[in-house]
């Protein structure tokens, strides 16, 4: 049941009218049930995963919970705190270990079995390969991460473990994110799901607009890119130059109206029942840095590694120590940085393996952490330079050329991501800087015709005018439900039918599955 499928609407069509029609009190088991219907339609038994997932870190927060408690008329306050800190770090590093463990063991079960099967073949032992009965649960990476960052914040004591597991299985289940995020924190939640919310006409309605949007993105714009994208990639040998660029711009087009796309059809359907989901991207291609696309896209698995990978490790005492000993090697600033750069080179090579098993996602963790490093060791020479050259952060004309230049750095670190292998990625990589000969593919012959064109073009300039709204500090929802009534039917019957229409059909056009959802 894919959330740009005709079933799915009609799913979420009586899901909105059964939540407002029960009893407010009881409109989480509406939750509940809609959630554990969508998965098992669409995972089946891979339920099961999902429930040992929401199980484990249920009972381990209860006991954090317990040791947080504990007291003490023989210890000091230090005393207690410590043996305390230890008990707790315990229980969450053996649930990480089990969850982590089942997402790492799915992720990178091609690699994990044949060495298995190597080391028993050691002792003269048989092992027969059974990775393709491991099947990968719907959303595993999401829940996964929402549901070790709730222990973790019980740990901290920001917020109460939860008594009732079914209230809490509502929240590790919740269908709208379950597909390919936002991961959402427990806290922000917990009283959205489990409360219930009155009905608003205006909080639904732009709820719904979301979902038409969200949808517009992901069946016009996306699918129709990745009929370009598809077909460089898949004949990218008999291609150099421009036609590996279009290539890849289109994929930068494609997985960004794919991916925020999906993550606007869950938010609009959050949003109609009055939940509000982190917002999980920021119009990331107005970014002028590497860092700050990061802050920009793929918003909640940036602030998941900041709070739970990055300042644990940049604050923690052996970083600490590494800091004070290489500054009489390397200097103040070097060694005052190095906590930061180390903890940045490891939370992105885990995004990297967040994405995929094979070394091209290291790569491409490898890739954004190098320019991020970078930024952060050479920011005071770029300073200099800008001074020099007179030049203010705030000038337009310097904007837009980092804004360029970032765009120019992340299209071109894609290609770890989409190539079919590392060593892929590099020859094309060596492909596209080399000269264009006579006799390419021009841009109506890889698959998407002139129409077709033109209706990528209109639409991804519908894309970039909203996305300049946005960016000027405007809502565009706030904006539409000001005008005249005849404008806004306009508006909505404009968009309902481009969607029936453009996204469906059109040459080689094809509705496929979230690029996200197999992460």
């Amino acid at each position: 049941m894919s959330f740009v499928s005709f079933k799915f609407y009609v799913f979420i069509a009586a899901f909105i009218l059964l939540y407002y029609l029960i009893p407010k009190k009881y409109r989480w088991i509406t939750i509940l049930s809609a959630s554990v219907f969508f998965y098992i339609f669409n995972a089946g038994s891979l339920f099961l995963m999902l429930l040992i997932t929401a199980a484990s870190t249920f009972f381990a927060a209860l006991r954090i919970e317990k040791i947080n408690g504990i007291t003490s008329d023989t210890l000091t306050k230090k005393e207690l705190k410590a043996k305390k800190t230890r008990k707790k770090r315990t229980v969450v590093a053996l649930a990480s270990l089990l969850n982590f463990g089942f997402l790492v063991t799915l992720k990178y079960k091609r690699l994990i079995i044949p060495g298995m099967q190597a080391l028993v073949g050691i002792f003269g032992f048989e092992m027969k390969d059974f990775s393709s009965s491991l099947l990968m649960p719907l959303g595993i990476s999401f829940y996964t991460f929402q549901s070790i960052g709730y222990i973790v914040d019980v740990s901290r004591a920001e917020v109460k473990a939860q008594k009732n597991f079914l209230h809490y299985l509502t929240f590790v289940s919740f269908f709208p994110q379950i597909v390919q995020g936002p991961i959402s924190r427990y806290g922000d939640l917990e009283k959205q799901l489990i409360d219930g919310n009155d009905f608003d006409y205006r909080r639904t309605k732009f709820g719904l607009q979301l979902i038409v949007w969200g949808a517009f993105k992901k069946l016009v714009i996306a699918d129709r890119a990745a009929i370009v994208v598809n077909t460089v990639f898949a004949n990218y040998p008999e291609y150099t130059g421009k036609t590996l660029w279009l290539g890849l711009i289109f994929y930068a087009l494609q997985i960004y109206a794919d991916f925020s796309g999906g993550i606007d059809v869950a938010r609009g359907v959050a949003q109609a029942i009055g939940v509000n989901l982190e917002e999980n991207f920021r119009r990331p291609y107005f970014a002028t840095s590497v860092s700050d696309f990061w802050r920009r896209w793929h918003i909640t698995l940036g602030s998941w590694c900041r709070d739970y990978v990055f300042y644990p490790l940049s604050l923690s005492k052996p970083f600490g120590k590494l800091s004070k000993k290489t500054r009489k090697i390397f200097g103040n600033y070097i060694g005052k940085q190095l906590p930061v750069i180390l903890s940045q080179l490891i939370v992105f090579i885990i995004i990297g393996m967040w994405h995929g098993s094979e070394f091209k996602y290291i790569a491409f963790g490898l890739y954004h952490g190098t320019f991020i490093i970078g930024g952060i060791l050479l920011d005071g020479v770029f300073k200099k330079i800008r001074d020099t050259l007179h030049i203010k952060d705030t000038n337009f004309a310097y904007r837009v050329f980092c804004i360029i230049r970032t765009f120019f750095i992340v299209t071109v670190g894609r290609v770890f991501s989409r190539a079919g292998s590392f060593l892929t990625a590099v020859s094309m990589l060596g492909a596209c800087f080399s000269p264009t000969p006579t006799g390419q593919p021009g841009l109506y012959e890889l698959g998407v015709d002139e129409k077709g064109m033109t209706v990528l073009l209109i639409a991804t300039l519908i894309l970039f005018a909203v996305s300049v709204i946005q960016e000027s500090g405007y809502e565009v929802r706030a904006l539409i439900a000001k005008c005249p009534l005849p404008v806004r039917w306009i508006l909505y019957i404009a968009g309902i039918v481009s969607i029936l229409i453009y996204g469906v059909y059109g040459k080689g056009l094809e509705s496929g599955a979230f690029i996200y959802m197999r992460y």
